[in-house]
């Protein structure tokens, strides 16, 4: 929901995104930064039939790659759905936010949200609780 009212928000920033910088936030990235493990759950337990494609995304990856290995093709555009895309890939803009200031701040507290959820969660999994 935090991410469908950013993308509404910012509709005009993705325009220009698209249109002046044609996603330069997509090239020169190092995937370790761009998706967590509370990105990596969010993704997997919306489209867990993603798995097998983001390993593989992964396991080509090399240090010195030009683009964001998650681009269909190398080129684009992202392979995540709506919905299931990691936080960077969201909040990044190449405008001034500060007309969604309220709505990247509730896609950040949304994160955490999860990422509080898995930590308290994960002991009694492991202990089966």
């Amino acid at each position: 929901m935090a991410e469908e009212n950013l993308s509404a928000a910012a509709e005009d920033l993705l325009t220009l995104c698209s249109t002046k910088c044609r996603g330069l936030c997509c090239r020169n990235v190092y995937p370790d930064e761009l998706i967590t493990l509370t990105d990596a759950v969010l993704i997997l337990s919306r489209a867990g039939s993603m798995g097998e494609k983001i390993f593989r995304c992964a396991e080509s990856e090399s240090l010195f790659s030009a683009n964001c290995v998650f681009l269909k093709n190398g080129t684009g555009p992202c392979m995540f759905p709506s919905g299931t895309k990691p936080h960077k890939c969201i909040a990044t803009f190449c405008g001034r936010t500060g007309a969604v200031r309220q709505e990247l701040r509730a896609l950040r507290s949304s994160f955490n949200k999860l990422s509080r959820f898995m930590l308290f969660k994960t002991p009694g999994l492991v202990l089966g609780f």
